[in-house]
């Protein structure tokens, strides 16, 4: 593991800079190591030496082993769709197709379908591919989202009607008023009314 700064003790300042994780450094299942590791994932194959940081299929390692960068298409817009089927050239290098995202999950190699919560920009369509979903860009990062009367799938990948199992008190009250054979005029004359054996 290399260190990104130093402790730093000046004019009465300290500063110590956190660990920065590289290609090749060790990483666990779940763990999130590879995440500030840009274009990169925690690859669990033992098979490749892991777990341990690595750049997705469409990056290479940078000269700075903290960074992965994506591979040059210049010569050759194949080159991407071959390193992974749900990317294309993008102004000479390779980038995921618009409605598809690098995560940095484990075993994450290759570009994934967005999600609810992925980053979209309002003319680009990101969220078109998730069912129901729209981009919203009122906040600080502009995310995929589901409207207020659909909520979403237990992987996010679509929006779906909300199931609102809890009847309110309005719909309760009509009940009981239209569906109510029993009137206050009717319990009225039901208690003059006397048994005897």
């Amino acid at each position: 593991m290399e260190w990104s700064g130093v402790l730093v003790a000046a004019f009465g300042i300290v500063a110590l800079m956190h660990p920065t994780f590289a290609m090749g450094t060790t990483c666990t299942a779940n763990g999130n190591q590879c995440a500030a590791l840009t274009g990169g994932y925690c690859d669990l194959d033992a098979a490749n030496g892991g777990p341990k940081c690595a750049c997705a299929a469409i990056n290479e390692a940078a000269t700075v082993a903290t960074t992965c960068t994506p591979i040059s298409c210049l010569a050759d817009a194949n080159v991407c769709s071959t390193a992974d089927s749900n990317s294309e050239c993008i102004k000479d290098v390779c980038s995921c197709k618009a409605t598809f995202e690098l995560t940095g999950a484990d075993k994450s190699a290759v570009c994934l379908a967005k999600v609810i919560g992925s980053s979209c920009t309002e003319e680009g369509g990101e969220c078109a591919a998730i069912a129901g979903a729209f981009c919203v860009t009122a906040g600080k990062s502009p995310v995929c989202a589901c409207t207020d009367t659909q909520g979403a799938n237990q992987d996010g990948s679509q929006c779906t009607t909300k199931n609102n199992a809890v009847v309110t008190v309005a719909s309760m009250a009509l009940l009981f008023i239209c569906c109510l054979p029993v009137t206050l005029s009717s319990l009225d004359s039901m208690s003059s009314y006397t048994t005897t054996n």
